[in-house]
Order: C-alpha cells, then structure tokens, then sequence
C-alpha cells in the first residue's frame, strides 16, 4: 500500500492548528486529542467501542464513561426522524466531497514538499 501512512498539518481560516497521523495498517485503535491553553480532552477510543472522555484542566481531570452504540442504528433513527419531521438531512455530499479535496492535497503536499492551500 503506497500511502500506508500519513501525517499532515491543516490551518484553518482562524488560525487553528490540526496536527494528524493516520494510518491503514496500524494497531486497530483510536483517538482524538483535543489540546488547548488551559486544558485538553481525549477521546478514548474515538469512533467505535464504549468510549472513555476525559477533560483536564490545570491538575483537575474528568472523566466520562459512555456505552457502546450501535453506529447504524443511531444513523438509521436519524435519518427516519428527519423524514418524518420534514427536517434537513446533514451532512450532505458536500461534506465527502471537501474529504476527497482534503485527501488530494494530502498526496500533492507529499509529492510536492510544498504547502498545498484550498479555497
């Protein structure tokens, strides 16, 4: 598999720093690390499986512990809630389509060596 691995840096518009290593051979685990000035929260393992959260600031820490959900049937009561309510459905392909854009510019960047922006 030529792209494995991959770590990557995106800025956003409000100077916002996401710092990502993602990979598709790797020990099946997830998290998500949420850094900020007076604390941080970890998702303990991110997408899948009963989930430890854990928010600290300063010496004080959190921590939350959240059953496992069935990710389907969550998107299933979603979707059947919307239709019967007449609400919008989100997110809507745009949203797959900014993941592709973002995907490219991983693979430009790579090639490139260069700072790869999108509009």
């Amino acid at each position: 598999v030529p792209d494995e691995h991959s770590s990557f840096m995106v800025e956003f518009d409000d100077g916002t720093y996401l710092a990502a290593t993602v990979s598709q051979n790797a020990q099946a685990t997830t998290s998500l690390r949420i850094v900020g000035t007076n604390g941080e929260i970890l998702v303990e393992p991110a997408f899948h499986m009963e989930t430890e959260i854990r928010v600290t600031r300063d010496d004080v820490s959190v921590t939350l512990d959240t059953p496992q959900v069935n990710q389907m049937t969550e998107l299933f009561d979603y979707a059947a809630d919307r239709i019967l309510t007449d609400a919008p459905i989100g997110p809507d392909g745009e949203h797959g389509v900014l993941d592709m854009r973002l995907i490219e510019a991983i693979y430009d960047a790579g090639e490139s060596g260069r700072v790869v922006t999108l509009d």
